[in-house]
Order: structure tokens, then C-alpha cells, then sequence
């Protein structure tokens, strides 16, 4: 038996180290204990999707604990349902109102054409029910959703399936978008095409340039570019508090730092940053990677 315990309000690399102190990053044991300390952010969320699909792929015996109200949370959230795991009689109890549903994408595989199509429609949709502006940002978050949920089908050659999961929380006025899959990483896909690129920034750098991309039978490298040139054009558009969060791993291990854009897009949008596969408007001051 193996026991994970996630730090509160832990980001991804937490998440991971967690795995890392409990052996638990690729489980040989038969039951895995995953500890909550609170709901974790959508990011995080997605990771735990995306390695939950792996270890039960493995027959791994998958088993939560935390409190009453934070296991209803994830059971809200889509995560007993997405790796098969019984509620708990405690957990049932707390169960919540169908009102506070509203504005949620519950964890979900991402393993079909069709799975990602009904992901990206159903964080438009949360957006045009819940933002008031939706309308004029709609395009560039439908345009980055496909792109990268369709990069997990071409390009992460993942045994598992990717993950998604999506909430808006209106009295912060922000909507997070977790998305995460076992595939090779940007920089494990782009590297054999582009031998010069060696780290990560690199990868990114190079993902977000037009015409790059790994294959050209398959891509023509405008995706992740035409997703900066609409930010661009949507500049000062979005809604006061849009932070994007995704994780890409490797093997289980690598993992993109997130990202978070609060309030409204800024000057520098002449140069873009991915994380995980999503362009966002690069923070200035940042520290390149």
C-alpha cells in the first residue's frame, strides 16, 4: 500500500513531489491512498486524472481520503467517475445543491475527435453562460481548447488517454481550465525535428513559431501561431480574471510550470508562452525558462 499526501493548495510540481515522496509515480503496489487536504486547483486536478488513468490501466486499487466536503468537491469535480472509484458513505452525505454545478467541466477523458470536440464546446459554453464579454474572447479560447486538446490525439503519442476539467468561480471572477496527458512533451515531440532545441523554453519558443511543427504530413505548424495572432487581436477583451492552468507530462514526471493571466491581457502581447501546450500572453519581468 502506497500513501500520497497532497499538500493544501498544492500547485503541480507539489503534486508531483508528493507522488515522488510515496513512490507512487508509477505504482507496483495494489492500492494506492490518495490524502486531501483540500479540492485541488484544476491543473492539479487534471494531473491526478491523467495519472489515475495510467494506474488503473495497471489494476491499481485507487482509494481517497479528506474530508467529508472535500471528497463531495471531487466527486462534483468528476473524479470518482473518471477512474471508477465508489463514493463514500461520508461523501454522499455532503453531496452538492445542483446549482453549484453550474459553470463546472467535470474531468474528462480525452482519447476521441469527438471527446475533444464536446470539451471544447463545453467550455465555451460555461464561458458564454457565466462571463458577460464572452462573446468577444470566444474565439481565441475555442481556437487554443481545440488546439491543445487535438495536440493530445496528434502529437503526445500517449498510452492513456488526456484529461480536461474546467470551473468557473464567479465570486472571483475566474474561470481555470486543467488540462493533462502522459504523452512525451512538447519537447519530446519537437526535438527530433529540431535537434537545436534542448530544453523546454526552447520547445516552447519553437511550438509558437509558424510553420513549425514536428511532422509536415500531418501539421502545418499554424496552431499554436494562430492562437497568439488571435490573443493579439483580441487584446484588452478578456474578462477581468482568466487564468489558464495545464500540465503536460512526461512519462509521468516532467511537468510544465502553470501559468496564470489575472486581469485584464496587458501590452506585451507580441510574445507568447505555453504551458503545457496553451498560449498565453507572457507576464513582463518574467523569467524565461
Amino acid at each position: 500500500m502506497l500513501i500520497v499526501s497532497l499538500p493544501a493548495r498544492a500547485a503541480v510540481h507539489q503534486a508531483v513531489a508528493a507522488f515522488q515522496v510515496g513512490n507512487a509515480l508509477h505504482p507496483n503496489s495494489d492500492a494506492v491512498f490518495l490524502t486531501f487536504a483540500d479540492v485541488p486547483a484544476m491543473d492539479v486536478l487534471a494531473y491526478l486524472g491523467a495519472w489515475g488513468l495510467m494506474a488503473r490501466g495497471e489494476s491499481t486499487t485507487i482509494k481517497l481520503r479528506g474530508e467529508p466536503k472535500t471528497l463531495a468537491a471531487l466527486q462534483l469535480l468528476g473524479f470518482h467517475q473518471l477512474l471508477d472509484i465508489l463514493p463514500s458513505s461520508s461523501s454522499a452525505n455532503h453531496q452538492p445543491t445542483k446549482a453549484h454545478t453550474i459553470g463546472v467541466l467535470p474531468l474528462s477523458p480525452i482519447a476521441t475527435e469527438e471527446q475533444q470536440y464536446k470539451a471544447v464546446d463545453a467550455i465555451c459554453t460555461i464561458a458564454l453562460a457565466a462571463i458577460d464579454n464572452a462573446t468577444a474572447f470566444i474565439p481565441a479560447l475555442e481556437w487554443l481548447a481545440n488546439e491543445i486538446l487535438g495536440n493530445i490525439l496528434t502529437h503526445a503519442a500517449s498510452e492513456t488517454p488526456g484529461v480536461v476539467c474546467a470551473q468557473y468561480r464567479p465570486k472571483q471572477q475566474r474561470f481555470d481550465i486543467g488540462i493533462c496527458d502522459r504523452g512525451r512533451g512538447i519537447l519530446g515531440s519537437l526535438q527530433p525535428a529540431f535537434p537545436e532545441v534542448r530544453s523546454y523554453g526552447q520547445a516552447i519558443d519553437k511550438a509558437i513559431e509558424r510553420g513549425a511543427t514536428r511532422d509536415p504530413a500531418i501539421g502545418q505548424g499554424n496552431g499554436m501561431a494562430g492562437g497568439g495572432c488571435r490573443l493579439r487581436a483580441q487584446q484588452g477583451q478578456a474578462p477581468p480574471r482568466f487564468p489558464v492552468h495545464a500540465a503536460r507530462l512526461r512519462h509521468g514526471g516532467d511537468v510544465l510550470a502553470r501559468h496564470q493571466q489575472t486581469r485584464r491581457p496587458r501590452q506585451h502581447l507580441d510574445r507568447l508562452r505555453l504551458r503545457g501546450g496553451i498560449a498565453v500572453p507572457q507576464q513582463p519581468n518574467r523569467v524565461r525558462q
